[in-house]
């Protein structure tokens, strides 16, 4: 799991805030974009999450799904969740 909050640090902005929510689940919070850049956004996440990762010797395949939904203003964290979730 470091390996793979490392690799979010990298693939965001400064000013966006990527968290581990529990086991392999991690939620990254970006300021208001469009569509065209939020979904560079997920491409670029999505990118840098799946590049293989050295072991040892031994490059591991890593893969990642990623939803990345607009807010709305009455949505609170669980519907949040839960449209990132659908949309992936």
């Amino acid at each position: 799991m470091v390996a793979v909050a490392e690799r979010l640090r990298r693939a965001v902005r400064k000013s966006d805030a990527a968290y581990r929510m529990a086991g392999d689940e991690f939620c990254v919070l970006v300021d208001p974009a469009d569509e065209a850049e939020l979904s560079g956004r997920r491409d670029r996440v999505a990118s840098v999450i799946a590049q293989p990762l050295a072991i040892g010797q031994h490059l591991v395949p890593m893969s990642a799904s990623v939803g990345m939904p607009r807010s709305h203003p009455e949505d609170d964290a669980e519907a949040l969740l839960a449209r990132a979730d659908e949309s992936r």
